[in-house]
Formats: C-alpha cells, sequence, structure tokens
C-alpha cells in the first residue's frame, strides 16, 4: 500500500495532467475572458457567467455563488460523488495509474456500506425484472406493459420488472447471503414476515445519474387491484436514495451523451411512467423528477445537465397547480423554461395513445412563455363574455404581468391584456404601475427593518474584527494573483488571526520557495477549509483599478501591522501587571510602549517591524 506522500504526489500530478479548462468545458460552455474562461455557473441559478476557470493557475472560483476549488473538487461536486471516486474517475479519464491508499477509516466504512446497500439493491432489480420471463407467473405482467406500448426492448432499457408474491424477494436476497437488516435498509421488506414492500406490483427501479439503482417505484397492474387506492408505491428516503435530490432519466440522458445524442432541451414530467411512455414512442429528452413537489435541490440537478427545460405536467387541476408553482422556480433558476400545454386532462402518455408521437411533438412546438401560459389560465379561469368576468381576469392578468421586467415584454402583453378585457390599454398600464409601486413599498419597508436590526446588533468590536479579516483575505488575495506590488518577505505571519488565513500565509511563504512556486489551485488539496478559500477569492467582486487595488492593499498592510500592534501592547501589559520583579515588568512596560508607538507611527516602514 503506498504511503501518504505517494498518494500526495499522484494528486499533485494528476491536478497538473487533467486540464482543468478541459475537464470544466466538457461540462459547460467557456469563453474566453483575458487570460483566463468564463461561464454560467454549474452549482447555482444565474443567467450572466460569474464563474472563472483559472487555466494556468489550476482552479475555478464562482463570483455568484462563491464556490470554488480545483478540478477534482470539480468533478465530486458535479458529479455527486466522493473525493475519491472523482480522483478515480479522472485518473481513468488520463490513463493514470492510482496507487492505493490508506483511506479514512470512517469514509471507507460509510463507502462500504453504501457499496453493499447498492448491491442489494442491484441483486433485487435482477430479480424483479428476471420475473418477467417466467412464462406463466411473468405474463400477466408482460401483457399490461405491452399494453402501455412497453415491448421487450422497452423492459430491457428500463430494467423494468414485476414483484409475483410476498416472500420471494426476501428468499432470494438472502439465499444471496444478505442479511435482513441490511435489506430492511434498503425499504425493500417490512415486518416481521419480511413481506416485499412492493408485492405484486409492476417494478421501476429509479437510477442516480451515475446509473446506480437507489429505488424503487411499483405499480398496480392487476384487474383485481384498481380499486388499491395506493396505485403507486415508492422507496422512502433511505441511505443511498435521497428524494429531494433525484432527478428520474438523466442517467438515460447521460447515456446518450456518450453516444453524441445531445438534446437542445430537456422535458421534465411528473413521473418515471411519463419518461418510459414517451421513451418508448422514441422522445428520450425526459426527466421527471419524483412528482411534482420540485425543489431547489433538484433545479440545482436539472441545471447541471441542461440550460433549456420544457415543463410539461398532466393537463389536470394538480398538473396546472403545480407548473404554476415550478416553472417560476425553474425560471428563477436562470433556465430558459418554457410550458408545454396538453389538453385539459390528459397526460403524456394519452397524448401519445390518442395522436401519436408527432401530436406530442406538435404540443412541444407549441410551447409557451410563463406569462402566456399565466395568461391562458387566466383566460380559461373567466367567463370573458360577461362584465364580471372580464374585470375578473383583468385582476388575474395585472398580476401576472408585474412580475415581468423587461419594457418590450410590458409593452405586448399589456396590450394583448387590453384587448382581451376590452379596455383601454392606459388603464391597464395605471393599474399595472400601481401594484409595481406597492410592491416596491413594501420590499424597501421590509429591507429597511433589516437593515435597522443589523445595525443594533453589530458592536464596534465586530466592525474591527470584519475590517481586519477583510484585509486578511484582500491581502492573501493579492498573492495569490501574483501581482507585482506584493513583496511575501516582509509581511508577518503574526499579522494574521484568520485559522485559515495564518495557514495560507505559512503555506505561500514555503511554495514560493519551490520550483514550480505557488499555483492557487493547490490551496484546494493543502489547505482545509474550503468556504473559507473561496471567501478570499469572493473579495473581488468589489471592482478597482490596479492603482486602486495598490493603494488598497496598502491600507489593508497598515491596518493589520496597527491590530498586531495593539494587541502586542495588551499583552506586554497585561503579562507586567502579574510579574512582580521589578527589570523584568520595567521591560514588559517598556516593549508594550514601543508597540504603542509603532501603532500610531505614519511612518510605512515601521509597520513591518516585528517585536
Amino acid at each position: 500500500m503506498a504511503n501518504d506522500n505517494n498518494f500526495e504526489q499522484f494528486i499533485a500530478d494528476l491536478k497538473t495532467r487533467a486540464n482543468i479548462k478541459d475537464v470544466i468545458s466538457s461540462y459547460v460552455q467557456l469563453r474566453r475572458s483575458g487570460s483566463d474562461w468564463v461561464c454560467c455557473c454549474p452549482f447555482h441559478n444565474e443567467k450572466t457567467p460569474s464563474m472563472y476557470v483559472h487555466e494556468n493557475q489550476r482552479y475555478f472560483h464562482c463570483f455568484g455563488c462563491g464556490k470554488g476549488g480545483d478540478v477534482i473538487t470539480f468533478v465530486r461536486d458535479i458529479e455527486g460523488m466522493s473525493y475519491i471516486d472523482a480522483v478515480r474517475k479522472l485518473a481513468d479519464q488520463y490513463h493514470m495509474e492510482m496507487p492505493e491508499f490508506k483511506a479514512d477509516p470512517k469514509a471507507q466504512e460509510e463507502k462500504d456500506r453504501k457499496d453493499l446497500l447498492r448491491g442489494i439493491m442491484l441483486d433485487a432489480n435482477r430479480y424483479y425484472y428476471a420475473n418477467l420471463t417466467r412464462k406463466e407467473e411473468g405474463q400477466p405482467a408482460k401483457n399490461y406493459l405491452a399494453s402501455r406500448g412497453f415491448g421487450d426492448d422497452i423492459i430491457e432499457k428500463y430494467r423494468l420488472g414485476v414483484s409475483l408474491s410476498q416472500d420471494g424477494l426476501q428468499g432470494y436476497l438472502r439465499r444471496k447471503e444478505y442479511k435482513v437488516p441490511d435489506i430492511q435498509a434498503c425499504g425493500l421488506i417490512y415486518g416481521k414476515d419480511n413481506i416485499d414492500s412492493f408485492a405484486n406490483r409492476i417494478i421501476v427501479p429509479i437510477f442516480d445519474a451515475q446509473g446506480n439503482v437507489v429505488a424503487f417505484g411499483g405499480r398496480i397492474y392487476k384487474e383485481e387491484d384498481k380499486d388499491n387506492p395506493a396505485k403507486y408505491k415508492n422507496s422512502n428516503t433511505n441511505e443511498i436514495f435521497e428524494k429531494s435530490n433525484c432527478v428520474y432519466g438523466l442517467n438515460f440522458i447521460k447515456e446518450d451523451r456518450k453516444k453524441g445524442i445531445r438534446p437542445d432541451e430537456l422535458i421534465l414530467v411528473e413521473g418515471y411512467m411519463d419518461v418510459i411512455a414517451l421513451g418508448a414512442a422514441g422522445i428520450t429528452n425526459v426527466i421527471a423528477g419524483m412528482g411534482t413537489a420540485l425543489n431547489e435541490g433538484q433545479i440545482k440537478v436539472i441545471k447541471k445537465n441542461t440550460q433549456k427545460i420544457l415543463v410539461c405536467y398532466d393537463g389536470d387541476e394538480a398538473g396546472r397547480k403545480a407548473t404554476a408553482k415550478n416553472a417560476p422556480m425553474l425560471e428563477a433558476a436562470g433556465l430558459e423554461m418554457k410550458i408545454v400545454s396538453l389538453p385539459q386532462g390528459m397526460d403524456p402518455d394519452e397524448v401519445i395513445k390518442a395522436e401519436g408521437a408527432e401530436g406530442f411533438k406538435k404540443y412541444v412546438s407549441e410551447a409557451l412563455t410563463l406569462i402566456e401560459y399565466r395568461l391562458k389560465l387566466c383566460r380559461e379561469a373567466y367567463n370573458l363574455n360577461t362584465p364580471d368576468g372580464r374585470s375578473r381576469y383583468l385582476k388575474a392578468a395585472i398580476v401576472a404581468l408585474a412580475d415581468l421586467q423587461n419594457q418590450v415584454d410590458i409593452d405586448i402583453y399589456t396590450n394583448e391584456v387590453a384587448n382581451t378585457g376590452k379596455v383601454l390599454v392606459a388603464n391597464v398600464t395605471s393599474e399595472l404601475n400601481k401594484l409595481k409601486r406597492e410592491r416596491i413599498r413594501k420590499a424597501r419597508e421590509q429591507e429597511q427593518a433589516e437593515e435597522e436590526k443589523k445595525q443594533v446588533t453589530f458592536s464596534a468590536t465586530n466592525a474591527i474584527a470584519v475590517k481586519c479579516l477583510k484585509a486578511e483575505r484582500f491581502i492573501i488575495n493579492r498573492i495569490l494573483n501574483h501581482v507585482d506590488y506584493v513583496n511575501l518577505d516582509v509581511i508577518i505571519n503574526d499579522w494574521f488571526v484568520d485559522p485559515t488565513c495564518s495557514l495560507i500565509i505559512e503555506w505561500a511563504k514555503k511554495k514560493v520557495k519551490t520550483p514550480e512556486g505557488i499555483v492557487t489551485g493547490d490551496l484546494y488539496s493543502d489547505i482545509p477549509g474550503p468556504e473559507q478559500i473561496n471567501a478570499i477569492f469572493d473579495v473581488e467582486k468589489e471592482k478597482r483599478t490596479y492603482e486602486q487595488n495598490k493603494a488598497y492593499y496598502q491600507d489593508c498592510i497598515i491596518t493589520l501591522a496597527n491590530a498586531y500592534f495593539l494587541r502586542k501592547n495588551k499583552e506586554y501589559l497585561e503579562e507586567a501587571g502579574k510579574i512582580e520583579d521589578e527589570t523584568e515588568r520595567r521591560k514588559l512596560t517598556n516593549l508594550a510602549y514601543q508597540a504603542s508607538q509603532l501603532a500610531q507611527s505614519k511612518v510605512i516602514e515601521d509597520k513591518y517591524k516585528q517585536i
């Protein structure tokens, strides 16, 4: 087994070989910005690019969300895998043989545990899938799937299966020498008799983005079960399945991309059966959010995989409510979002059966923007042939218009609303402006209340500490950016109080003496605390000219040096008060005086003295 030094050297070599610009460009589109590269950050929601990739210094940083790191941490976070798995992935990609290493016992234990549970889920899927091949017992389920348009090719692609009994699964898994508590931890069996949680249902495996089976969905299919209120049954959250971060179908999208199939947009539907139904019709750019309750975690996952999303929920009341809730969240995330409006009461599968794949594609081609969809719902909700209906329509439509920001859009849709409601455009504009002013007033009142609360709780001591921390981070930021007015030799380590800043100064002074010098990207593997490191790069949000930065750097030096001298003054005085020996006490008092004088000095050279 390789020692730690060998593994550290391997990581260093890997980060040199795995060009960070090339790796990141395989996930997002980069464009040149000076000597660096810029893109829309895949880790948060934005429309304007704010993530910079520094190829020469081997790191990335987003000024929008503050996230940053090296090539390994980028792959780790965007793929949702562990650090070591990210190392393995890059090592394979760049044909480097990864040495064995001594993993953290806890981390290794957790990995082994998850590997065990994934193994159980994979074998359970094999069992369910094999049941469909059983000529007599599996035929009814196969007939049901055929009636849905799911032939053998679809069954194989989506690894569909069936549970034929209450006890068959646990017997199969126990013969594989899995332990009952581990099978229960996967949510596959329950009760004292270890009954199959998905007994007598069609089985749909739920895959994570890497293609691992992490959960199951089950659907009734027998005629005698049609009155069962629980038509669908899904796995609960467990050690390997977090529903709030799961988006069904991404593994198939990734498989297609490896084959060169890269659709411009993805279609978001309600559930996995919609994904499979559309897949059976040849429409494969489809994903599902495990139901209509879309959340921030799933939106982040979606944004990592596409910039264009079409929301296609069922055409019933529940589907429309879910669209009204989720579509604004997707748009606010910076995604190019449109809504596929299906006929009243129909879901994607029913549209396919009634109108075929081309019929469904027609609805996709007619997808609406969010404002178009909202106005459509307003028109459908009220009787426009009556004065009261038009009045109600106008009030609802004006609320929808109030979210528009682009003046061209405002003009276009204000005219449309006025024409539909049969009123003057000026009246709609007047009511719209009145609503916007009220919203601005409330927002200002809330902002002022929050600011007053901050001022009450913010003490002078905190202000000094914050000023020093900002100075520490800016000085280090300048060091890491290799600016010409920084002289690392005269910077005193004891100026730095923040633990991360203190470590980085020591690190930088050692690195500058090595042949390669300071490579900023190495911070993320050499220094703990990525959040604090990212905060150091965030100080560049405040735009200054070169000369302004140089002057501010000098101010930061003075701030830290003075704070250092005042700390030393206090330390010497406190120590002097505890000593009885007159000579020693006088010596400490003299040092305290020197520190005080240096803090007050206007001579810049004095600031670089150490006492």
